[in-house]
C-alpha cells in the first residue's frame, strides 16, 4: 500500500470522525437560561436551519430531542419550543404562505417524516390563528373564523393521513389541540389523549392541554380541572407530583387559582414537586420563584420565608404574572424581599440580564447568527443593556433572520437616524471578517 494511499484512508477517517461528532452533538441550552428567552434560543435555532434549507439537521434535532426527552428547567420538554417556532411568526399572509412552501418542500424530501409532517401542520395551525387573531369567539369575523376552521382541518388532515417510519409526541399534541377546535373532532379528544399517554406517557403538554380545556371558561364544569390534575397524580409514576404542579401552575397563569386551600389544591404535594425540581435543576431562578409564588397562595408564611431569603434567591417579573411579590410578602408580615426596595430589586434583575447580554454579545461578535438573534432582542426590549431599536435592527439584519421583524425594527428607528442603522450594519460585518 503507497504512502500517498495510507494518507488520502486516514484523512477520509477524520473526516468520518469530525462528520459523526458534529452530527451527533445534543443541542444545550446555555447554562442559566431558563423561561421566554430559553424558549426564544431554540425557536431562533430551528428558523435559522430552516431559512437554510437544512432539513437533515431539523431531523436530527428533533430526533435528539425526542431520544434524549431534554427539558427545560420546568421539566417540560424542548421538543414543544422546537414544533412551536412553526406557529408563533410574526408574519402577513404572503409570510405565512412562503414558511408553508418551505416546510412543504422539507415534507417532500423526507416523505415518511414524522417530524416533517408534524412541522407542516404545526404551521398550517399557526396560519389558523393568523386569521383568526387572539380575541372572544363572538368578535371574530365570519369569514375570518372560517378561514381559520378550513386551515385547522388542513393540519387535521396532514396530521392523520400521512405514514411515518416512526411516530412522535408532537404529532398527538397538535391533535389533542386541534380537536377540541373542531365542532366534528371534539369526540376524538378523549381517544387522541388516550392514545397519547400510551405512546408517552411523561410527555407533560398532552396533560396540560387536556386540564386547559376543562376550564370553565372553555365550557369545562366547575372544579373538571383539578379533578383531572388528582387523576393525573394518581396515575402518572414518578412523575406525578410534578406534572401535578406543571398543571397547577399552568392554571394560575392563565388565571384560574388565586388561594390553594379554597381551590381545593394539595400544597404538600405541590411542595415535594418543588423538593424534586431542586434535585434535578439545582440552582433554578424559575422554579425558585413559582416556589414562593404557589408558597404565597397556600398562605405557607415559613415556606415563603425560607425560599425569598435564602442568599441566591432572585426575583423575576416574569414568573409572577399575575400577583405583585410586594403584596404577599407584605400579607405574610415579611419584610421587603432581602430587605431591598423595588428599585434596588430591579437592579439585581438588570445585573443577571447584564451578565445573559454580554454572553450572548461575546458570541454574536465571534459570528453566531443565534447569538445575534438574542442580542436584538435583548435590545429591542431594553434586558441587560439600554433599550435601542437601532441595534435591534442592525443585528437582526446582520443574522440575516426574520425579515419580517426586521421591517417592524426599521419602522421604529427615527427617520433621520436611519443612515446611522446602515452604518451600524456595516460595522458589525466588517468587524466580523477580523
Amino acid at each position: 500500500m503507497s504512502r500517498r494511499l495510507i494518507v488520502c484512508i486516514v484523512q477520509l477517517f477524520l473526516f468520518f470522525l469530525i462528520t459523526i461528532s458534529t452530527c451527533s452533538a445534543a443541542f444545550q441550552l446555555p447554562a442559566g437560561l431558563e423561561g421566554e428567552r430559553a424558549s426564544t434560543l431554540i425557536h431562533a435555532q430551528v428558523l435559522d436551519l430552516l431559512h437554510e434549507s437544512k432539513f437533515q439537521e431539523l431531523e436530527d434535532l428533533a430526533a435528539d430531542l425526542r431520544k434524549n426527552k431534554a427539558r427545560f428547567t420546568s421539566h417540560r420538554w424542548q421538543l414543544t419550543a422546537f414544533y412551536q417556532s412553526f406557529a408563533m411568526a410574526k408574519l402577513d399572509d404572503a409570510g405565512w404562505l412562503d414558511l408553508i412552501s418551505t416546510v412543504e418542500s422539507w415534507r417532500q424530501a423526507y416523505p415518511e417524516s414524522v417530524t416533517a409532517t408534524t412541522a407542516l401542520a404545526r404551521t398550517w395551525f399557526g396560519y389558523g390563528w393568523y386569521a383568526r387573531g387572539t380575541g372572544y369567539a363572538k368578535d371574530v369575523p365570519a369569514r375570518n373564523m372560517a378561514l381559520f376552521k378550513e386551515r385547522l382541518h388542513t393540519a387535521y388532515e396532514i396530521l392523520v393521513n400521512d405514514s411515518f417510519s416512526d411516530d412522535c409526541p408532537g404529532r398527538y399534541h397538535l391533535l389533542l389541540l386541534i380537536s377540541p377546535l373542531l365542532g366534528e373532532k371534539r369526540l376524538l379528544f378523549g381517544h387522541v389523549f388516550e392514545q397519547a399517554i400510551q405512546f408517552a406517557p411523561d410527555y407533560p403538554e398532552f396533560y396540560l392541554t387536556v386540564a386547559t380545556h376543562l376550564l370553565p371558561r372553555w365550557g369545562g364544569a366547575p372544579g373538571a380541572w383539578l379533578e383531572f390534575a388528582e387523576w393525573v397524580a394518581q396515575h402518572s409514576g414518578s412523575d406525578s407530583d410534578l406534572l401535578y404542579l406543571m398543571i397547577v401552575l399552568n392554571v394560575q397563569q392563565i388565571g384560574g387559582v388565586r388561594d390553594l386551600q379554597s381551590a381545593g389544591i394539595s400544597w404538600p404535594r405541590l411542595q415535594n414537586a418543588f423538593l424534586k425540581l431542586e434535585q434535578l435543576y439545582p440552582g433554578s431562578q424559575r422554579n425558585a420563584n413559582h416556589h414562593a409564588l404557589l408558597a404565597c397562595l397556600a398562605n405557607d408564611r415559613e415556606a415563603l420565608r425560607q425560599v425569598v431569603e435564602d442568599k441566591n434567591f432572585r426575583f423575576l417579573a416574569e414568573f409572577w404574572p399575575r400577583i405583585s411579590i410586594h403584596d404577599c410578602l407584605a400579607k405574610n408580615e415579611l419584610p421587603p424581599l432581602h430587605n431591598l426596595s423595588p428599585g434596588q430589586m430591579k437592579t439585581h434583575r438588570d445585573r443577571l440580564d447584564g451578565q445573559v447580554f454580554k454572553d450572548f454579545l461575546a458570541k454574536a461578535q465571534s459570528g453566531d447568527r443565534l447569538a445575534m438573534v438574542m442580542v436584538s432582542q435583548m435590545y429591542s426590549r431594553g434586558e441587560g443593556t439600554p433599550q435601542d431599536d437601532l441595534a435591534a435592527y442592525a443585528w437582526l439584519m446582520v443574522s440575516g433572520e426574520n425579515q419580517d421583524l426586521c421591517k417592524e425594527l426599521y419602522q421604529r428607528i427615527p427617520k433621520h437616524k436611519r443612515t446611522e442603522a446602515v452604518l451600524r450594519i456595516e460595522q458589525i460585518k466588517e468587524s466580523l471578517t477580523k
